[in-house]
């Protein structure tokens, strides 16, 4: 039988380990939806070069 120190130890050690992994997967996803969404100057008119207008 573990005593109430030992059982306490573990007990927090598995509680750090849990939450440094869902730290790591939560940096991962929110990467991942940084990267996927639109950006800020989605739909706002940027100068074309002269080039281009002549093409369409």
């Amino acid at each position: 039988m573990l005593s109430g120190a030992v059982t306490r130890s573990a007990l927090i050690w598995v509680i750090t380990e849990t939450r440094a992994r869902m730290a790591v997967a939560r940096c991962a996803r929110n990467t991942r939806t940084d990267s996927t969404a639109p950006s800020r100057d989605f739909g706002v008119a940027t100068a074309r070069p002269a080039s281009t207008d002549s093409a369409a």
